[in-house]
């Protein structure tokens, strides 16, 4: 891949326009969200174990997929578990033998469903204190 060079280039042009921190960090962190992935796995109930103890399998080390970051939940008899990342291939491997990638039409809509309730929860937590 050839993404980093990509950064550090438009980084350095940023920087030598001598533009205010505010706005390189605005361009830093929208090269940070154009490049993550959203990736969906999907196992049975009675694996959720093994799904759960691959995900918090070294949960300190500098790469692993709690660091990275997800989303857990059990959708019409199903667990699902959705990443947003870069890192496609690694999670993609430490997930091979627990749980199946999840593609197409069916991953957009578990995906539009997670990200539905994640929005109305931070509304609704929102409304707590507005």
């Amino acid at each position: 891949m050839r993404k980093q060079p990509i950064v550090n280039q438009q980084i350095h042009e940023l920087s030598a326009r001598r533009q205010n921190p505010s706005t390189l960090q605005v361009h830093l962190i929208w090269m940070l969200v154009m490049f993550m992935v959203k990736i969906l796995f999907s196992c049975e109930p009675a694996k959720k174990s093994a799904l759960t103890k691959a995900l918090e399998t070294d949960q300190y080390a500098a790469e692993s997929l709690a660091r990275i970051g997800y989303t857990l939940r059990e959708i019409e008899g199903k667990v699902y578990v959705l990443f947003s990342t870069e890192k496609t291939s690694y999670v993609k491997e430490k997930l091979k033998d627990v749980a199946a990638l999840v593609e197409g039409a069916e991953a957009e809509k578990i995906i539009a469903q997670i990200e539905s309730e994640a929005d109305s929860a931070a509304q609704g937590f929102g409304s707590m204190f507005g």
